[in-house]
């Protein structure tokens, strides 16, 4: 990774200072799950292929109306033709909810013990996992979390937004919403996931998303059809890896401030004042560059960063693009972000980066991010907190917040400018 020193890269990945730039194969992922590793003659520490897969984490392709124990018997929506896996009717929630997990894992041939993370009657969506059935990861390996404690705050590598099959679910219910029937309450539960009418209600969670959102978002009646988050318990998981980023890997990560609407010309308290040339649209991105610098240097990040913002005269695409700017860019654990501005602008992030660049998770999960910029880089016109120096609340800022993905990682609400916000931060 270009600019990354050998001291960081020990630090972020747990390295030996011998080391060489991300791309080698000195590297391991970062998690107290660990990371399957041997050590090297030279007593570097390289990764090697796990014998033993972690868990499976998946949201289901089938998505069911709040009735789910209909569902599971074979009667309502999503049935299987009057037959259920255990030979008898479900009366409980939880017991019809597992079963709808079984039989998707059974469907994309997965083998083990599925449960659904879901509640009603007061209970807690989490007290059946322990942290020896973790850690988790997708079909494809990439990892979810590694302890029970990371599943409940929402604290996801990733959005479990694939199957069992490894399949990326886009749309799994009714209106295109990403649903997920998760967090019941007594009373809004879905009368304990029994009934399918507009006359009940539940909470659901976004697959799409990662951090608090991605567990549970909104209520939604029990008429609409959601999907089911399915994790698999009990022992044997083998850790999870991080991928190995290819040669050439720059960095991506957020600086989460949090920076006022006003950055452009109040120094911001992270900017000195010798950094702006006294254009509007340029002190936009060079104190945005600023505040991505310092918090690089403050975490031992050696590269030249960029933050992904517009000004009124300079979109963030074109502005990356001036720079000659390409990526490939990947998070601080390896988990890429975008192959190149192309992508980037193109298809979005890959995968929220949520991540500061001490790779740990921020601390306002689902945090704002200052961008006045739209999903394909360009300029969000007359949204941009007027070239970001007004704090009025009568202006506002097209941004992104750090538990999206895809093209709405950058572009996803607008904000009024007394509020507060962060960056992303790309190196050159």
């Amino acid at each position: 990774m270009a600019g990354l020193s050998a001291a960081s890269v020990a630090f972020v990945y747990g390295c030996s200072s011998s080391s060489g730039g991300l791309g080698s194969d000195d590297t391991t992922g970062p998690g107290g799950g660990g990371d399957a590793s041997m050590t090297s003659g030279d007593g570097a520490v390289k990764d090697s292929a796990p014998a033993v897969p972690p868990h499976l984490i998946f949201v289901t392709e089938e998505a069911f109306s709040g009735d789910l124990m209909s569902a599971a018997n074979g009667v309502g929506d999503g049935g299987d033709a009057g037959a259920n896996e255990a030979g008898a009717a479900f009366t409980d929630y939880r017991a019809a909810a597992d079963a709808l997990c079984q039989r998707a894992a059974a469907s994309a041939g997965k083998t083990g013990n599925f449960i659904a993370i879901i509640q009603a009657n007061g209970d807690d969506a989490f007290a059946r996992i322990k942290d020896s059935d973790g850690p988790w990861a997708l079909a494809d390996g990439t990892p979810v979390a590694n302890t029970q404690s990371e599943l409940k705050q929402g604290l996801w590598r990733v959005s479990v937004d694939q199957t069992a099959s490894g399949a990326t679910r886009t749309d799994a219910g009714d209106n295109g919403q990403n649903r997920v029937w998760t967090l019941g309450v007594p009373a809004v539960d879905c009368n304990s996931y029994s009934s399918g009418t507009n006359a009940h209600g539940s909470y659901v969670g976004d697959f799409a998303l990662t951090g608090p959102d991605g567990i549970s978002v909104a209520s939604v009646t029990c008429d609409k059809k959601s999907a089911l988050y399915c994790a698999q318990v009990g022992a044997g998981a083998g850790p999870n890896v991080f991928p190995t980023p290819p040669a050439g890997s720059k960095i991506a990560f957020t600086a989460p401030g949090p920076y006022p609407g006003d950055f452009g010309t109040s120094d911001a308290g992270f900017a000195d004042a010798s950094v702006r040339s006294g254009d509007a649209g340029a002190d936009v991105h060079l104190v945005a560059d600023e505040a991505c610098n310092e918090m690089a240097r403050g975490n031992g990040l050696a590269g030249k960063f960029h933050a992904w913002v517009s000004s009124s005269t300079m979109p963030a695409g074109a502005y990356f693009s001036s720079l000659a700017m390409n990526g490939p860019w990947v998070r601080i654990d390896g988990i890429e972000v975008a192959a190149s501005l192309d992508d980037l602008t193109a298809a979005g992030a890959h995968a929220q980066v949520e991540l500061g660049a001490d790779g740990n998770f921020l601390s306002n999960l689902g945090g704002r991010i200052w961008s006045g910029t739209n999903g394909d880089g360009g300029i969000a016109t007359g949204a941009n907190c007027n070239n970001y120096t007004t704090q009025s609340a009568a202006s506002s800022s097209r941004n992104g917040k750090s538990t999206y993905k895809g093209i709405e990682w950058a572009s996803v609400a607008s904000d009024q400018c007394s509020l507060s916000a962060g960056f992303y931060c790309f190196e050159e």
